[in-house]
């Protein structure tokens, strides 16, 4: 049954004629899928480096009663059938069939870097494969190259996987480097954007904070 008021709602858009036929189911639903990153870092610096997903859209389609909670189909990220790909295009093999001890090939790296035993860098990302490559090069440019996080998490990353024998890269990846891949044997892909890098930079005692521009959003907090 719709509530009331929001019944009352889409009632009063109705209007006294018919519209054209643009004016009716021209909006689509949002993907309700994939993955989540959030990084946390408090005053007293305690550090929270979270990774959540549901994977597919609508996970596994089950909601256990009382809870409003989609559960996931992360078990896609275990071999159910050894030696082919699954819907991020990895190949499993038979080490990581489902069974009792096994591990899945696991895609998520949140991530907290310390130094002298304190928070440094607090980090994660989305998109499923990519996570891990993309929060790894991150942390390096933040690290080795002492970029700033926006900078850091903006930059155009790679990613290979294995199989498929591909090198994957964004746009406006710099030339040189193009070419340097390339001449070390790599078959590259340019790709869209895939995943989502979110970080944290303690300094002293100021935070610095960086979104992903791919995903939106934007540093909440002083």
């Amino acid at each position: 049954m719709a509530e009331p008021a929001h019944a009352a709602r889409i009632r009063a858009r109705i209007g006294e004629k018919t519209g054209p036929p643009t004016a009716y189911g021209s909006r689509a639903f949002s993907a309700d899928g994939g993955t989540s990153h959030y990084s946390i870092v408090d005053k007293d610096r305690n550090a929270v480096a979270a990774t959540e997903t549901v994977n597919l859209p609508f996970g596994s389609w089950i909601v256990p009663p009382g809870t409003g909670i989609v559960l996931n189909d992360s078990i896609d990220d275990f071999a159910l059938r050894p030696g082919v790909a699954n819907h991020a295009g990895l190949r499993l093999s038979e080490r990581n069939a489902i069974g009792p001890g096994r591990r899945p090939v696991s895609s998520m790296a949140p991530t907290i870097a310390v130094r002298d035993g304190r928070p440094a860098f607090v980090l994660g990302a989305s998109g499923g494969p990519w996570a891990v490559s993309s929060a790894a090069q991150a942390l390096l440019r933040a690290i080795d190259f002492g970029e700033r996080p926006d900078f850091a998490v903006g930059a155009p990353r790679i990613h290979h996987q294995w199989s498929p024998n591909v090198l994957y890269e964004e746009e406006g990846l710099p030339y040189r480097v193009r070419r340097a891949l390339a001449r070390a044997g790599h078959a590259i892909e340019t790709s869209g954007h895939v995943s989502a890098c979110q970080m944290i930079r303690v300094e002293g005692g100021e935070l610095f904070g960086a979104s992903d521009p791919r995903k939106g959003g934007a540093p909440a907090g002083r």
